[in-house]
This record gives structure tokens, sequence and C-alpha cells, in this order.
């Protein structure tokens, strides 16, 4: 079986380029001639902005077309993509038929919605929890999602290798308030966290993100500051260097006071060391003063 998962920037990928590229011109104008216009204006969202006299570039049309030529290509037998790629599944299974191929079936996945509350997950949107982050990082994500999207996380982030009852459990408990929205938030971040980074690492973040966010009572929104190249001297970060780099001091000269005096630390905790590795601060809150703050990655 030939499974085709669709990114909703899947043009964006070399090996789609690298299946279309024999298309050539002449192929991309026959296969424009595939599809009508009106068939187009069948994607829901093409048809509001129709309606409305808002533009829609040619390349918009194109895109449901090359997705589904992709298919072709593969000769998919499914297709898996998230709720806003139906149209475009269904365009692929429409241009099988035409080459004499068994159409796909087109299998979806609803959305999840950001740490925002409001837009879908997404790097464009900065609302996003990769799964490549840090177990701290990650928890903290986790730990500002809206309170009524709780339900919704573990349903869809967790289900498959939980208790699918669970989260309706979880809905049903918070509706009625017989559930705290707090407990309930912390341990689908814990959950989530083992998933990704094993037994024990949610609760390792957690206990951190206790200590450094109710202890020292931190701002909920910390900026995400990656760690400067110049900061870095045979794989270990000079910390004066890395504090003017960000502007969390004005002077290496400056920097190195403030440790003397104890004014730098990560995650709560006093640093006397100037060096430090990268690994060990990725991730992890460094605070210069009372009130900055900044999360290294």
């Amino acid at each position: 079986m030939r499974v085709l998962l669709v990114h909703p920037s899947a043009l964006m990928y070399s090996e789609l380029y690298l299946r279309l590229e024999p298309l050539g011109m002449e192929g991309a104008l026959k296969l424009t001639a595939s599809y009508t216009v009106a068939r187009m204006l069948e994607r829901d969202d093409f048809a509001k902005r129709y309606a409305k006299g808002q533009p829609i570039s040619i390349m918009e049309f194109l895109y449901p077309l090359l997705q589904g030529m992709d298919s072709v290509a593969v000769r998919a037998d499914v297709e898996l993509g998230g709720t806003d790629q139906r149209f475009n599944l269904l365009v692929g299974r429409d241009l099988q038929r035409a080459e004499g191929q068994d159409p796909q079936v087109a299998f979806t996945m609803p959305l999840l919605v950001g740490t925002d509350g409001v837009q879908k997950m997404s790097q464009s949107f900065s609302n996003y929890v990769a799964i490549t982050d840090e177990p701290d990082v990650m928890f903290g994500k986790l730990a500002r999602v809206p309170d009524e999207l709780i339900a919704e996380y573990r349903r869809l982030t967790l289900d498959f290798f939980t208790e699918p009852a669970e989260a309706d459990r979880v809905a049903a408990g918070l509706t009625g308030r017989s559930l705290d929205p707090w407990t309930e938030k912390r341990r689908m971040a814990r959950e989530v966290v083992d998933l990704y980074h094993g037994s024990g690492a949610g609760e390792a973040a957690e206990a951190r993100f206790e200590r450094v966010h109710r202890e020292h009572e931190l701002p909920d929104e910390i900026e995400e500051l990656d760690i400067p190249g110049d900061a870095v001297r045979d794989g270990a970060v000079y910390l004066p260097r890395l504090l003017a780099g960000l502007g969390l001091a004005s002077s290496h000269s400056e920097a190195r006071r403030l440790f003397e005096q104890g004014g730098v630390r990560l995650d709560g905790e006093p640093m006397s060391d100037e060096e430090a590795t990268p690994e060990a601060l990725r991730g992890h809150v460094l605070q210069v003063g009372r009130r900055r703050f900044v999360r290294l990655r």
C-alpha cells in the first residue's frame, strides 16, 4: 500500500518538485486543461472569496492540481492530510481516475488549534509546539494553552497512545467543574512531554516549571532567543559575552559584575560559573536582575 502524507506546505519539499519536474510546460498546460474554474470554485474558501470579490491567484488554482498530480505520480492508495486539505485530496482522486488509476482513499484529520487558542497551529503564527522542543520548552508552551482546549489537545495528541475515552471524561469534568483546569493542563503537558522525551521527562519539566514560574514569579510570556554564535568558544558558551550579545548587559564587564553579585540565574538558580555548554542552556530560562528574562534555544 502506498500512503501519501500531505503537509500544508507540501510544494516546499524537493521530493514533490522532483516528481513533477518531468511534466514540463506542455504537461503543466495539459494538466490545467483537465480541471475547470467552476470545479475549482467548489472549494469553500475559493467560493467565499470569489463571492466577496477578493482576488484568487492562478498559483492557488495550480496548487490542488500539482498536489493531485503527486498522487498520480506515486500511485497513492491512501492520502492522509488535515481537514483543510480535503478538496486537494479529492482533486487527486479525480486526476487518478483520468489516468486510469484506482482513486486513492482520502483520509483527513482535524487541525490542532495553536497555543494562542485562535489560529491553527503553525510556525508562521508562532503558536506551535515542535516535537523537537526541549522538555522545558514543550511543557511551558503547553501550560499556556487556553483552558477550553485542554480536552481537544488530549484528544488530538494523546488519544492514539492512551485511552480514547479519557478526553471525553476530561471535557465533561471541566464543563461540570468537577476537574480543575490547571491540574488537567499540567497532566496533559506531562504526558505529551513523556511521549516525545521518555517516561519521567514530563514530571521533571513540571518540577522545573513550578520552581521557576511559581517560586520566582516569572512572567507568563518569556521571549525566546537563540544563543549567538559568537558567544560559543571551543564548545562552551562564554556567559558574559552571551549576556552582552542578547542585550541583557551593556558590556562584558557589566556582565561579569552581575555574576559576581549573584544577579544571573538559570531556572531560578544563581550562576557563578561564567561558562556552560549549549546543551545545559537551551530550553532554560535565563534571568538577569529581577525583571529581565529570556528562554534560550
